[in-house]
């Protein structure tokens, strides 16, 4: 049959480059539903970029006109970042304009200081949902958060393209040996959480590729 046409139009809002990953994958998969409406800066310029959806930007500038531009946004759905404020302020936007809000977590770690926490007041930068895409999230979250923010289960459309993208190169690739380097945003952690440690994400880089040399990995 004909595809849907676009009934509404949601504002997607990214900074750094994780959340940006699982915010434009949701919105990719949904394209032939939705009028996504962009609002991105930084590392996720590209990232939404790469899945064809630099046509919908708008420019930050603009932000604050958003919902006159736009009125038919139902949803503001944001991604998380460290240390911009670019989601917090659009939630804060949102909530004025009595837009729904919701902010998807794309990772296990660090949920309440994501918005601002402990600092006084962190509660009000809570949208009106959480999304998650897996178990573990799902128990961290509800533990974590005030009962009033609904802790909702979204598919990580992200994981499935990751999935697919090893599907697909399994029957073509054979016998590589590969490493995955998986880190966390140490060098930019707030202070305190930083204090814990002076070793951060390009430390143990380093470490680990003076390792893969010595061993003519």
């Amino acid at each position: 049959g004909q595809p849907l046409q676009p009934s509404r139009s949601r504002a997607a809002v990214s900074h750094d480059a994780g959340g940006a990953e699982v915010v434009s994958a949701y919105l990719k998969s949904r394209i032939k539903n939705i009028q996504p409406v962009c609002l991105v800066a930084g590392p996720a310029e590209k990232v939404y970029a790469k899945r064809g959806l630099n046509s919908f930007f708008v420019l930050l500038e603009k932000r604050n006109q958003i919902f006159e531009m736009y009125p038919d946004i139902d949803l503001v759905l944001t991604s998380t970042s460290w240390p911009s404020k670019l989601e917090l302020k659009m939630i804060e936007l949102a909530k004025k304009a009595n837009i729904k809000t919701a902010t998807y977590l794309d990772s296990w770690v660090n949920y309440r200081e994501r918005f601002d926490y402990p600092n006084k007041g962190w509660e009000n930068n809570l949208p009106e949902e959480i999304w998650i895409g897996d178990r573990a999230a799902k128990k961290l979250a509800n533990n974590l958060f005030p009962k009033e923010v609904k802790i909702k289960f979204v598919k990580n459309c992200f994981f499935e393209e990751f999935k697919k993208s090893y599907r697909d190169a399994k029957k073509t690739v054979k016998n590589v040996s590969a490493i995955l380097f998986a880190s966390q945003p140490l060098a930019i952690m707030p202070k305190g959480e930083k204090d814990r440690g002076t070793i951060d994400e390009f430390a143990v880089l380093k470490d680990l590729l003076n390792e893969l040399k010595e061993i003519n990995f």
